[in-house]
């Protein structure tokens, strides 16, 4: 053998290597993210009405009957990479029963924040029902209902008071 074929079988070697890793990639970021965020949160420990579950799903903007399909990090960065912004409405729920945990949690910098907030979003898709989802996410819903109403109040006063000086 020459020297050429043993540096062509070397290159070829940190090629394969190269590609697995691209590839492992998101499984390995999504399986160090979960091990740095701690504790995962626990499953509600009683679930609510089945008429708040549906209340809650309605407001996650899903339609029938409550469901989640389970995401995977590929899927996911498929869909951030191809600008699909619309998550599903289980997808909605588990975000936002994401987003509790995480803002829980000591400070994180922004991107480390993020990252752990989908990569829980993501397990929450598989290991929790909708139901239970529904019931933890049925609270965030409703403060983030009850910010949009005083925030449009505030915008209709501040509009009215406008057009009480322009008189």
């Amino acid at each position: 053998m020459s020297i050429r074929s043993d540096v062509l079988r070397f290159v070829d070697h940190l090629a394969l290597i190269a590609a697995l890793l691209v590839l492992l990639s998101p499984a390995l970021l999504f399986q160090a993210v979960l091990w740095d965020l701690g504790p995962l949160p626990a499953k509600p420990a009683q679930l609510a009405s089945a008429e708040r579950q549906t209340q809650t799903w309605k407001l996650a903007k899903g339609e029938g009957a409550p469901h989640v399909d389970p995401m995977n990090p590929y899927g996911f960065l498929w869909r951030f990479v191809a600008g699909d912004p619309t998550p599903m409405p289980g997808e909605t729920l588990a975000y936002r029963v994401a987003r509790d945990h995480v803002m829980a949690q000591p400070h994180r910098s922004m991107l480390r924040w993020h990252l752990s907030n989908a990569v829980l979003a993501i397990w929450l898709t598989r290991h929790w029902t909708a139901e239970e989802l529904a019931t933890a996410g049925g609270p965030t819903i409703d403060q983030e209902l009850q910010y949009r109403a005083r925030r449009a109040a505030r915008v209709q006063a501040e509009e009215r008071s406008r057009a009480a000086s322009a008189m």
